[in-house]
């Protein structure tokens, strides 16, 4: 009964897609049952090609960052990036540790912070989160905590030993009463059993208060490798190419992490899985073709400016072509929550691959829309109607591009913006 009617409460935040015209695909509803005391949401193989299907506006709404932008505002270090509820946006560059604020124009605004060790100065970013108008930074090299208003800088710093010291280092988000979630994924310290190391999701909160592991989830996928280094032989563990990689982010009241599987599990405060969502994610095979892309770029980088503070550089372009693949991409690449608490799921990509496709689930499971981008580019933040997509040109050239998500048509004329409306919860 307390499952249920948690369920309930948190489905009456659900989002859906605006009235569609008639004869418009609806939302797509899983299937419901219980199994093990846990609520199994799961969708048909069909349910992505039956999903409102949605695209990207033709031309983007604001552009940062690129071949002709400032060059103290260069992207090239730059992935985690909020977009602030007045259009601007505002993301952290590890080149110089600094915010940099943009414009709802995609104008260079303002710089906060640069490196070091003092006030209003950084190290690294492990975690850039909106609580509200205020922007903030977990910053694991100075085991920091910072909140940062994007038109005054530095607002609050304070000491976060007890959040890093169960070595999570990236914040999936907030929950109610400002309690931070955090864990630390992509890790290759050996698991104690099995191929995959496990991360650690710790609770903890702002005032840097006890922090605390509720769960522990399956992260990448390790294989032993043996190295040549100035002809010494040892072994090393190392995380496969294309690897599976935990993920977690807060959506609503629940923590949203990835399955051992592809299967989303939904986990309370507490970390226990009172729901799970199962799509269909696919994983698509690793080829050929892939690999030599990947090889390619890493003897590339490897024959650049550093090879001459290479150790070993032989060796080194020997792992670059024979360090281990997996056999599938991931089922996902990224989980992003909206400020109106949708969930997008975001398709592993291949290098090569010239699109990318994400799923938007609403709190109870259901599908409200299948995004489509014939475009090259990772999205690196969902809004409620746009996303931001990070592109890099064939000269290495990083730009930051906020697109209008729309709904997808024969007809240009007949597309629409992307609105959303409340759903009502599940009988």
């Amino acid at each position: 009964m307390h499952l249920t009617r948690s369920l309930v409460v948190a489905c009456v935040f659900a989002s859906l897609l605006a009235a569609p015209t008639k004869g418009a695909p609806q939302a797509v509803t899983p299937a419901r049952r219980v199994q093990g005391g846990v609520v199994v949401l799961e969708h048909a193989a069909d349910a992505f090609n039956r999903a409102p299907r949605l695209t990207l506006g033709a031309s983007p709404l604001a552009t940062m960052g690129g071949a002709d932008a400032d060059p103290a505002y260069d992207l090239t270090t730059a992935s985690s990036v909020v977009l602030l509820r007045d259009g601007r946006l505002a993301t952290f560059s590890l080149l110089g540790s600094r915010f940099l604020i943009f414009g709802a124009d995609g104008k260079p605004e303002r710089i906060i912070g640069r490196q070091g060790e003092g006030p209003g100065e950084f190290q690294s970013a492990t975690g850039l989160v909106a609580l509200g108008d205020t922007l903030f930074l977990a910053d694991n090299s100075l085991r920091r905590f910072n909140w940062i208003l994007p038109d005054r800088g530095v607002v609050r710093s304070r000491s976060a030993v007890h959040g890093f010291r169960l070595t999570a280092r990236h914040v999936a988000g907030a929950l109610p009463g400002g309690r931070l979630v955090m864990h630390s994924s992509g890790s290759v310290s050996p698991p104690d059993t099995g191929t995959r190391t496990l991360t650690p999701i710790v609770i903890t909160t702002v005032d840097d208060g006890p922090a605390r592991t509720i769960a522990k989830i399956p992260d990448l996928d390790l294989q032993q490798i043996e190295t040549r280094y100035r002809g010494r032989i040892r072994t090393s563990t190392t995380a496969l190419r294309f690897s599976r990689l935990a993920r977690v982010v807060v959506w609503d009241t629940l923590i949203a992490t990835s399955g051992s599987r592809s299967e989303i599990d939904l986990r309370n405060a507490q970390g226990k899985i009172v729901s799970r969502l199962n799509a269909p994610f696919a994983r698509r095979p690793v080829t050929r073709a892939m690999r030599d892309l990947v090889i390619a770029a890493e003897l590339t980088r490897l024959d650049g400016p550093q090879a001459e503070r290479m150790v070993d550089p032989d060796e080194n372009r020997r792992l670059a072509r024979e360090m281990p693949f997996a056999d599938s991409l991931p089922p996902y690449m990224g989980l992003f929550v909206t400020p109106n608490r949708t969930l997008w799921v975001v398709d592993a990509t291949a290098p090569g691959d010239t699109a990318w496709s994400a799923t938007a689930f609403r709190l109870d499971g259901a599908i409200v829309g299948r995004l489509h981008a014939a475009r090259s580019g990772k999205p690196v933040y969902f809004g409620n109607d746009r996303v931001v997509v990070r592109e890099e040109d064939d000269d290495g050239v990083v730009s930051m591009k906020v697109f209008q998500i729309i709904t997808s048509s024969s007809s240009p004329a007949s597309s629409r913006p992307l609105r959303f409306s409340p759903a009502a919860p599940p009988q």
